[in-house]
């Protein structure tokens, strides 16, 4: 009788065994997938920003940026190099050439201290009113803002035109730098 108890649990432990042996290799197989899973969605990284006072989400990633990024970034930079008095065009174009790429920076920096010197030694302020900002080709992150520009020497309007400039863009560690700045021959 012993024996057969015996045979019996012996049977029985053998059955669970196998079970929990099914049962660990199934559940070692979900945790690889979905290792695997996080491993690749990981690689993806996205940002979403929401800056006060905008209405539209800023989306950026290792593959690129929205278009709504590239266009609000589009007006702030054309106003921080075009909305310029004697009196603040240092501060603003310091800030800039901090969103300069630095493959294009000694000629950037060149060119807005040449701006500069002119700016202060003739008492020259400008201010540009943007009226079409678009995304010229999202895969190179170029765009085309268009608007009227005024020139002021002392209080007195020197001149006013429409112009259009070029701005091209590269993403690095997930910041927005500005690699050409272009303006247009009679957009």
């Amino acid at each position: 009788m012993d024996i057969k108890i015996f045979k019996d649990n012996l049977k029985e432990l053998k059955l669970q065994r196998n079970y929990s042996l099914c049962l660990n290799i199934f559940l070692s197989l979900v945790v690889i997938l979905s290792l695997t899973i996080v491993i690749k969605k990981s690689n993806v990284v996205s940002t979403i920003i929401i800056p006060a006072g905008l209405n539209e989400k800023i989306e950026i990633s290792q593959n690129g940026v929205s278009e709504s990024y590239l266009i609000q970034w589009s007006e702030f930079l054309t106003a921080l190099k075009l909305n310029v008095t004697p009196t603040n065009i240092n501060r603003k174009q310091s800030f800039l050439l901090s969103h300069v790429d630095s493959a294009i920076y000694n000629e950037f920096k060149a060119h807005l201290t040449e701006e500069i010197e002119k700016v202060q030694k003739d008492d020259i302020s400008t201010v540009f009113f943007p009226t079409d900002i678009k995304v010229v080709n999202k895969e190179k992150m170029t765009t085309m803002v268009t608007g009227v520009l005024r020139v002021f020497i002392g209080n007195e309007i020197n001149s006013e035109s429409q112009i259009s400039y070029q701005l091209q863009y590269k993403l690095t560690n997930n910041n927005l730098l500005l690699t050409s700045f272009k303006e247009l021959a009679n957009a």
